[in-house]
């Protein structure tokens, strides 16, 4: 599992802005299963996927 969870140039999950994203719905959430919740709709919502903008 440790392989997968390594950070690199396209997942740069220390940057500050995402560590403040964390901390912001973290913080609204209620528990941790609220938590993987709010995360599951931001990133589906929030986040331009390449077939959303039409990117290879």
């Amino acid at each position: 599992m440790e392989e997968y969870l390594i950070e690199t140039s396209s997942i740069d999950y220390i940057n500050c802005h995402i560590q403040e994203k964390v901390r912001e719905l973290k913080n609204q959430s209620e528990d941790n299963l609220d938590y993987i919740k709010r995360s599951y709709i931001f990133v589906g919502d929030e986040i331009p996927h390449s077939w959303d903008i039409k990117i290879e």
